[in-house]
């Protein structure tokens, strides 16, 4: 399930026939990939993470943002059930402690579906539309526009990223 449709694509940059619609399903996925690897995935994912404990009380979740915690399990295959613990902003905080060593963590991250934000969704788009620009053609003096607004919207997508870009955390 995308979060760009073809047919919103299509608008976007103007095209009204089906000639190039598979081509442009691939556009989109290369632009929602752009976005995800930034600003972490559009929609919901499951990972698995192993976790050393920070302290003796936090699991600190390397990637975001996080939906949800499905699984806790310690080194030694002890599950750690969900009324010891829990979960603010990737931060798994423990009523008393985490004594293992490490944790494998399965937990849910991205947006909701269909909770996508407007300027994530808007980025994706314009990263369709930069994308686009080498499928029109050389630049010659009449398409020196066109070749400015691939560049515009690029530059539009990442300042529409900025406020979602993913936190660093080293593991």
């Amino acid at each position: 399930m995308a979060v760009l449709d073809l047919k919103a694509v299509k608008a976007a940059l103007g095209i009204e026939l089906t000639t190039h619609d598979e081509q442009l399903t691939g556009l989109i996925t290369k632009a929602e990939e752009f976005v995800a690897q930034r600003c972490g995935p559009l929609e919901p994912t499951a990972v698995t993470s192993r976790i050393r404990p920070t302290g003796c009380r936090l699991l600190v979740l390397p990637r975001s943002p996080v939906l949800s915690v499905t699984s806790i399990t310690s080194r030694y295959g002890t599950v750690i059930t969900s009324d010891l613990y829990f979960v603010d902003k990737g931060i798994i905080e423990a009523d008393t402690e985490f004594p293992e060593t490490y944790y494998d963590v399965v937990y849910q991250i991205g947006r909701a579906v269909d909770e996508c934000p407007t300027d994530l969704v808007e980025a994706a788009l314009n990263m369709c539309r930069h994308l686009w620009r080498p499928n029109q053609g050389p630049v010659g003096p009449r398409q020196g526009d066109q070749a400015a607004a691939a560049m515009a919207a690029l530059r539009l997508a990442e300042e529409l990223m900025r406020p979602h870009r993913r936190r660093l955390v080293a593991n």
